[in-house]
């Protein structure tokens, strides 16, 4: 199947007012999100608890937290996870101050009698303090952030200095894009959207290198 015919031409440069405007305002968009809504912050940003479960059986939201109420544990935030059907759940607690292993067997314990034995699989259970949570969230803003003035810089000095601030400004704009993209489909901020950030900066910059 060919989608662009051999041959066509598109005089991009023509539009590149058009296209500069239309950055600016979906960069600007993004920015007061970032100051206003902030982006929803996983457990290993935010601190707590997260806990992973599969289900033999189709079950519902409300199911799994009715029996997460009855540990009395806090507020619990609960969503799909993986492919449609799968029925499996993250389940975001607040910290606590119980231990993982001892968890683990309160949770087993709630959802046998809610659910039944042999009903459910606990995958996993991750716990993070706030302030690891802090340091962690500052570390990958701050990598993201280097890594785009060094790819930057590299430019500057391999080529010209307007190459390296077109870089870095390009590199800005194509994380803004992204990180407003991941904001309004309310994906968790964690640090696998970290890397996949730094993923993009290092493509970006493939990309820029090419054209300098």
């Amino acid at each position: 199947m060919e989608l662009i015919k051999p041959g066509l031409k598109i005089p991009f440069t023509r539009y590149r007012k058009i296209a500069l405007i239309i950055s600016t305002v979906v960069n600007l968009a993004v920015l007061i999100l970032l100051f206003t809504k902030g982006p929803n912050l996983g457990v290993d940003f935010a601190g707590g608890t997260m806990v992973h479960l599969k289900f033999q059986q189709k079950v519902t939201i409300p199911d799994v937290r009715q029996a997460f109420e009855k540990m009395g544990l806090g507020g619990s935030v609960i969503q799909d996870f993986g492919q449609p059907g799968a029925n499996e759940y993250l389940v975001r607690l607040d910290k606590t101050s119980v231990e993982i292993g001892v968890l683990g067997e309160q949770i087993r314990k709630v959802l046998n009698e809610q659910f039944g034995p042999d009903k459910f699989e606990v995958r996993r259970i991750e716990s993070v303090g706030p302030k690891i949570g802090e340091d962690l969230r500052q570390r990958g803003a701050l990598s993201v952030l280097v890594a785009t003035i060094m790819m930057g810089a590299y430019i500057w000095f391999r080529f010209d200095l307007r190459f390296g601030l077109g870089a870095v400004i390009a590199l800005a704009h194509d994380v803004l894009v992204a990180v407003g993209a991941l904001m309004l489909a309310n994906y968790e901020f964690d640090l696998t959207i970290i890397a996949a950030l730094l993923t993009i900066v290092g493509f970006s910059v493939n990309d820029t290198v090419g054209y300098c």
